[in-house]
C-alpha cells in the first residue's frame, strides 16, 4: 500500500516539471552507468561483470577491503576488456552507505543501476537484460524514473529459491538527480531515497539472478553483520561474531556454530524450476552441470546436507 501511494504521488508530481514547478532532468547523455560495491565476492563478480559489460556503458567499481581475489579478478577483466571504460576505486575505509552515495557522483550518465557483486544478468533469451536496456533508453527525458526490478534469489545452491523471499524487489535503476542519496533506513544498511517528483515503474521480468550462495561460515558472517554495522560497535565483526555464537548457538566453535545456521537455513529451501524464469543466465551455465553448491536430499526427500566449495 505505502508503494502504491509512492507511485501515485509521483507520477502526480512529476507532471510539475512542465509548469517549471520543479527542475528538468538534467541533460546527460543517454547512456547507463553501472555501479558495483564488493568485498569478498571473489566467487561470483567476474560473473557479474560479463553478464553487464554490454548493458552498461560505464562501470563504476568500489572495493570495501577485500581479502580474498576479488581485486585480482577485477583488475583481470578490466585488462581485458580495454574497450570498457571501467572505473575501480579502493574505499576500504567507507561504509556500504558512502560507497553508495560517492559512486552516485562519479557517474556521467543519465541513467543508473546499483548492481551487487552476486548479481548475474539475463544475456540471452525471452528476459535478455539488453531488453531492458532498449526498453529504458526510449523513456521520454522530460521524466525523472525510479524503476523497481526484480531479482530471483537463488538460494543455498543453484536449483533452490527462498521460499519466504523468491524475488528481491527494490529500486535499482534510476535516472540521475542531485536530490537522489542513499540512507540508513531502519535495519538496512543503505536504501535508496528519491524526490517526490520520480514517477515510479514496476518491472516484473527476471531480467536479473541474486545468486545468493555462499559457504556456511559466509552465512554465518552474514546474519551478525547487519546487527553489528548497526550498532556501531567498537569490536571487530569477528570479535562480535564469536561472543553471538555464545549466546545463540550455545559454543565456541565457529565450525560447530556455522553447521547449526545451515541446517537452520534448510527449512526455508523451495526448488526452483529455471525453465519458468526463461532459464539460468548464459555465464552461469558451465557451473550448472558442476555446480560448486548441492543440497542432498535424504530417502524420505528431506534436506540432508550440503555439498560445498573449500574456500
Amino acid at each position: 500500500m505505502k508503494r502504491f501511494g509512492m507511485k501515485i504521488l509521483g507520477n502526480i508530481s512529476s507532471n510539475l516539471i512542465k509548469f517549471k514547478l520543479i527542475p528538468p532532468p538534467l541533460m546527460k547523455e543517454n547512456k547507463i552507468s553501472v555501479t558495483i560495491r564488493v568485498k569478498n565476492e571473489g566467487e561470483w563478480i567476474g560473473y557479474c561483470l560479463s553478464s553487464f559489460k554490454d548493458f552498461a556503458d560505464e562501470i563504476i567499481i568500489s572495493d570495501r577491503g577485500s581479502t580474498d581475489n576479488s581485486i585480482e579478478i577485477i583488475k583481470d577483466f578490466m585488462e581485458n576488456h580495454p574497450d570498457k571504460q571501467i572505473k575501480f576505486f579502493d574505499r576500504k575505509e567507507d561504509s556500504y552507505l558512502e560507497i553508495s552515495n560517492f559512486e552516485i557522483k562519479q557517474t556521467r550518465y543519465r541513467w543508473i543501476m546499483r548492481v551487487d557483486a552476486d548479481q548475474v544478468a539475463q544475456t540471452s533469451g525471452k528476459y535478455n537484460i539488453m531488453k531492458l536496456k532498449k526498453r529504458i533508453l526510449q523513456l521520454t527525458p522530460n521524466y525523472y524514473y525510479a524503476i523497481y526490478l526484480n531479482h530471483v534469489n537463488l538460494f543455498l545452491d543453484f536449483f533452490h529459491l527462498n521460499k519466504i523471499y523468491q524475488r528481491h524487489r527494490e529500486i535499482w535503476l534510476y535516472n540521475y538527480s542531485p536530490d537522489v542519496v542513499c540512507i540508513r533506513k531502519g535495519r538496512y544498511s543503505d536504501v535508496f531515497w528519491v524526490p517526490i517528483y520520480y514517477k515510479y515503474l514496476d518491472l516484473t521480468e527476471p531480467f536479473i539472478y541474486h545468486v545468493n550462495l555462499r559457504t556456511k561460515m559466509r552465512l554465518l558472517e552474514r546474519i551478525y553483520w547487519t546487527d553489528w554495522f548497526l550498532k556501531e560497535m567498537n569490536i571487530s565483526l569477528e570479535e562480535y561474531i564469536a561472543k553471538r555464537i555464545k549466546e545463540d548457538f550455545l559454543t565456541d566453535s565457529l565450525e560447530e556454530a556455522a553447521d547449526i545456521n545451515l541446517r537452520e537455513q534448510f527449512k526455508y529451501v523451495e526448488p526452483f524450476d529455471a525453465s519458468l524464469y526463461g532459464g539460468y543466465p548464459e555465464v552461469l551455465e558451465a557451473l550448472i552441470d558442476n555446480p560448486p553448491y548441492k543440497i542432498i536430499y535424504d530417502e524420505n526427500g528431506k534436506v540432508k546436507t550440503r555439498i560445498e566449495p573449500e574456500i
